[in-house]
């Protein structure tokens, strides 16, 4: 067991040298020793063998390390068990461009699962056939820590390759696309040419990086639910503590992209107001229909203090408000009568 802050050795369980996998796992964990036994196992049982499952953990004060060291029998597996709490950025980077030999890579978070058992070879399939491909998403279910289903989310109909510019106009302007960050598989080289995850980030680091990645090839995409996210109090998302910071950091997500965009020449950098207006209310939106107000109006005030013109003007403002001040019937009631009005399929931007 490699008991470290920074890399993990570079060995399997008989402290040899082992040659690169194709993909690594990295599971990052903090204090989540009781969803681990699931989210490893999902890992483990997957049709495709030939990966590397890199655990950081991030020194739990839970029973996590004794939750962990019987999977380290598998020779795949390797743990880093860090001395100190270094954070979440500093895990995901150590994880990601450190400790990862695989020509793929990817993130699942110790509360998450892998539905499907062949998850990581229908992706890597998507990403041989599409060689210019930066990374490869899917389809997931999300699920309340009792296990039941809160929704699908399907971003796309149909399995589908995306110009980069055309993912990166749809996943900054519009709701209905959603990547989660556990599952979806990069292509190393390409994760290395968008600067890898960006260190001056804590929480949106995802984000920030699809919206780099789409701009260094295509995007390949799954229409199959391959992986479940799971909800609950104690994430980073959900905390109105961070909620500043959440919105602040996405902003600058969009911000840095756009300026990308401008100096590689690609017509998505006119996208810029748009985009701001979007991801301001993005998540905002999502608490108010989750009935998380304070959470929702929490977000509403940060951006109101970051951008306070493209605010007022932005419509998720005014589809956050509505929301809050109807409740869940009488908004619905009030969409109906404005799509029996005027024809609009839905009041979310």
């Amino acid at each position: 067991m490699s008991q470290s802050t920074g890399r993990a050795t570079e060995s399997n369980g008989n402290g040899q040298v082992t040659r690169a996998p194709t993909l690594s796992v990295t599971v990052l964990n903090y204090n989540y020793g009781r969803y681990l036994v699931g989210c490893l196992d999902s890992i483990l049982r997957q049709t495709f063998e030939d990966f590397e499952l890199v655990i950081i953990d991030d020194r739990s004060p839970d029973n996590s390390l004794e939750v962990i060291r019987p999977y380290l029998k598998d020779p795949r597996v390797r743990l880093v068990a860090h001395t100190k709490n270094v954070g979440y950025g500093g895990s995901l980077v150590e994880g990601t461009s450190e400790c990862s030999r695989g020509e793929f890579v990817m993130v699942i978070s110790a509360d998450d699962l892998v539905l499907r058992p062949d998850a990581f070879e229908r992706q890597i399939a998507a990403l041989r056939k599409t060689p210019n491909a930066a990374f490869c998403f899917s389809g997931y279910n999300s699920f309340h820590d009792d296990g039941k289903l809160v929704e699908h989310q399907r971003s796309y109909e149909g399995d589908r390759v995306l110009d980069g510019a055309e993912f990166f106009r749809d996943y900054a302007t519009r709701q209905a696309v959603q990547v989660l960050h556990t599952g979806t598989m990069l292509r190393k080289s390409k994760y290395f040419l968008a600067g890898g995850y960006r260190r001056d980030l804590n929480i949106c680091l995802d984000f920030a990086m699809w919206l780099m990645l789409c701009q260094e090839g295509e995007v390949a995409y799954i229409d199959d639910e391959l992986y479940g996210y799971r909800t609950h109090p104690g994430q980073m998302s959900q905390s109105l503590k961070k909620a500043h910071a959440n919105v602040k950091e996405c902003l600058s997500a969009v911000e840095v992209a756009c300026d990308r965009a401008q100096q590689k020449g690609l017509p998505v950098a006119e996208l810029r107001d748009e985009a701001i207006q979007y991801i301001l209310f993005a998540i905002a939106i999502a608490d108010a229909f989750n009935d998380r107000s304070k959470l929702a109006l929490a977000r509403s005030a940060s951006a109101l203090l970051l951008q306070p013109r493209l605010t007022l003007m932005a419509p998720g403002l005014r589809v956050v408000l509505a929301r809050l001040a109807l409740g869940g019937v009488r908004y619905q009631r009030a969409l109906s009568w404005v799509r029996a009005r005027t024809g609009a399929s839905s009041a979310r931007p």
